[in-house]
C-alpha cells in the first residue's frame, strides 16, 4: 500500500556541533515503510528512519549519533 508522499520541508538541527538548516524529503520503501532523506545545498547527507520503538537510525550516511538524534528530533517536531 502506498501513501501520499508529502512535499519536502525544511528543518534546523545541530549537526557535528553546529546548527544547520536542511531539506527533508519523505520517501518510502517498496513495502511502504517511511524514511527521510536529508539534503544540504541539494546534496544528500543522510537517510534516517524512525523505528517502531521510537529510536532514530541512520540508513545511509556518516553522521555521529548525536547528529542523527538531533535531526530525528527536528523531524518529530515538524510532524
Amino acid at each position: 500500500m502506498t501513501h501520499t508522499t508529502e512535499p519536502p520541508f525544511d528543518i534546523t538541527a545541530k549537526v557535528n556541533g553546529q546548527e544547520q538548516r536542511m531539506t527533508v524529503k519523505t520517501e518510502e520503501t517498496t513495502d511502504g515503510a517511511p524514511y527521510f532523506v536529508c539534503l544540504q545545498d541539494d546534496e544528500q547527507i543522510t537517510e534516517l528512519r524512525k523505528e517502531s520503538d521510537g529510536r532514530w537510525v541512520q540508513l545511509w550516511g556518516d553522521l555521529d549519533t548525536l547528529s542523527v538524534l538531533a535531526i530525528g528530533k527536528a523531524i518529530d517536531c515538524r510532524e
